[in-house]
């Protein structure tokens, strides 16, 4: 949660992409803002809000898939705990309920995280 009553502290999911661009531009809004790198579910227990950056979707999807419960964590945290949630590029995609198109890597389907009322085509 929030350090102080005046702090907030943003995560953004650090897994592949803009993730430090994310933290630099969310960091220049106030001194105010803290941002964490968010790898593994037991980070999401201390933030106020997660950012879903850019960068390659595919290879968010597949590195979140085998992070051992990283995308049901993430998942929770964005059906459940009323924190506020952004996707930009890769991040939007992830958090579609549903995409159609495919990947030359994906057999099963663009792994996603769901909780935008958002259909993705891929291309």
């Amino acid at each position: 949660m929030s350090t102080n009553n005046n702090t907030i502290t943003i995560g953004v999911l650090a897994l592949q992409g803009a993730f430090e661009e994310h933290q630099q531009c969310l960091e220049a809004i106030s001194p105010n803002i803290r941002t964490v790198q968010i790898r593994t579910p037991d980070q999401l227990e201390s933030i106020d809000g997660i950012v879903f950056p850019g960068g390659e979707s595919t290879s968010m999807g597949l590195i979140g898939d085998v992070t051992t419960g990283l995308w049901d964590g993430l998942r929770n945290f964005v059906h459940n705990s009323g924190k506020p949630t952004w996707g930009t590029c890769a991040g939007m995609i992830l958090l579609a309920e549903r995409c159609i198109g495919t990947s030359a890597v994906i057999t099963k389907g663009q792994s996603l995280i769901g909780g935008g009322d958002i259909l993705v085509c891929r291309n």
